[in-house]
């Protein structure tokens, strides 16, 4: 099975992700928004947290994107994080889009307050159901 269209429908509909860092032997996992865009992955943080500070000190993260249908999702293991050139007044509707909620939050939040990541990977684990399972090379 080619799933490569599985990938790319879970990656345009998950609107969440559990973002895992690790500096010296701590890991650490939270649930950050995402969104897949022009065939990156990007998520938003408020300046000077703690995830920025341990991208910066280890930007090798793995992620698992949350289900939105059933158990579909996507994990990777072996990717990079950097602070993005775009920012959140770039990407507002595209977040927006994945999450009407972000109007709200976006409204509420100055706009220098934000700071927007990229995600980059090259290969990812694909679930679409019990016992479909496959890898897929971008």
């Amino acid at each position: 099975m080619d799933f490569k269209p599985v990938f790319l429908d879970i990656m345009d509909k998950a609107r969440y992700i559990a973002l895992a860092t690790s500096v010296g032997d701590a890991p650490n996992v939270r649930i950050v928004n995402c969104a897949w865009h022009d065939d990156c992955l990007y998520f938003s943080t408020f300046k000077g947290t703690t995830k920025l500070s341990e991208i910066g000190q280890n930007a090798n993260v793995a992620f698992i994107t949350l289900p939105t249908e059933g158990i579909q999702f996507v994990r990777v293991s072996k990717a990079t994080a950097k602070t993005s050139v775009k920012t959140m007044d770039d990407l507002k509707d595209v977040f927006i889009t994945k999450d009407p909620q972000m109007v709200h939050i976006l409204a509420s939040v100055p706009a220098g307050a934000w700071e927007v990541c990229e995600v980059h990977f090259t290969e990812a684990d694909v679930t679409k159901d019990f016992g479909e399972m496959g890898q897929i090379s971008l």
